[in-house]
């Protein structure tokens, strides 16, 4: 032991005759991300909600907190030294991806929505078209179905009051197109025909952009396999489409977002991630851990001793 420092004698006195000290260090927590993403639009010019959607199957989501600084120098012998570094801004979003390509996921992708839209069954309708050989032609398109028609039931065509011959045309009946042979005998580039059709009662559903801003709150429920379950909710969000989105190819389909987190209420934070905990116990289960078995097990021994009274007591002849 040193006169000058009794407490470092007294360490390496202890350390002498038992060795290093112990050091505790604390289980890393690995996770594994899983779990599902719900979004609640709110309704025009308000934060009121209508309901959480649920996004669907989404193969990856990451979350992005971008804190701007500004730097504070003062001179001290002739050198800037950093003072102090302030945080002015604060910005929180995030992107997910999703392969449910379903109308109401489409309809976000455009910041529109999805209307049913009737098409009254037909009969006799006839149709002029101008026509060239070797072109696809949409029959039925008007200002209200600019796409054209579909479920028609294709009679026949004729070109000046006489029939073209079925060599000359293919008609699809679930699209409503109809297709000019480039081979075709009657039939020249420029030519008028009249299509002659009867048309069956459809409800096609349509998808519009609404060229507005998508807002709402967004909700993320941990589904981990591994590690600890952490939520995280956004009370106020604008959503954003992120990227393109493949129409043909050899993977599965996706469309991605993006959203901003907003703060209009002062007193709302932008984000909050949470962790349910574990449920509080009834007085039920509370009486069931005091009799010395556990609630999962309680279930096995309420049949056991269903079973005794109501079979094996009333057998012996027991009342019960």
């Amino acid at each position: 032991m040193t006169a000058d420092c009794p407490a470092r004698g007294l360490l390496l006195l202890y350390l002498g005759s038992h060795g290093n000290l112990p050091v505790s260090r604390e289980k890393t927590k690995l996770v594994v991300g899983r779990g599902e993403i719900y979004f609640e639009q709110f309704l025009p010019g308000t934060t009121t909600g209508q309901g959480e959607l649920y996004i669907g199957n989404t193969p990856s989501a990451d979350l992005t907190r971008e804190i701007t600084y500004r730097d504070i120098y003062n001179v001290r012998n002739g050198v800037r030294v950093l003072d102090m570094r302030v945080p002015t801004e604060e910005t929180n979003n995030g992107r997910f991806t999703t392969d449910n390509i379903s109308k109401e996921i489409i309809a976000l992708f455009y910041s529109g929505g999805t209307e049913p839209i009737s098409q009254p069954g037909a009969e006799a309708v006839e149709e002029t078209i101008q026509v060239w050989r070797g072109r696809w032609f949409q029959i039925g398109r008007s200002a209200a179905r600019p796409f054209g028609a579909a479920h028609l039931d294709f009679v026949s065509a004729t070109l000046d009051g006489d029939p073209v011959p079925a060599a000359d045309y293919t008609f699809e009946r679930e699209t409503g197109r109809i297709y000019i042979n480039p081979n075709a005998t009657l039939i020249e580039n420029g030519d008028s025909i009249v299509v002659h059709y009867s048309a069956r009662s459809a409800l096609v559903l349509v998808t519009e952009p609404g060229y507005v801003a998508l807002t709402g709150a967004l909700r993320y429920v941990s589904r981990n396999p591994v590690g600890d379950k952490l939520n995280y909710f956004w009370p106020d969000v604008t959503l954003f489409p992120q990227g393109g989105k493949v129409l043909k190819g050899d993977t599965w389909q996706e469309i991605g977002f993006e959203f901003y987190a907003n703060s209009r209420d002062p007193n709302v934070a932008q984000v909050y991630a949470y962790n349910n905990g574990g449920a509080g116990l009834t007085p039920g289960e509370e009486a069931i851990i005091g009799s010395g078995i556990t609630v999962e097990e309680f279930p096995y021994w309420e049949d056991q001793i269903d079973t005794i009274i109501n079979v094996y007591m009333a057998e012996a002849g027991y009342p019960t």
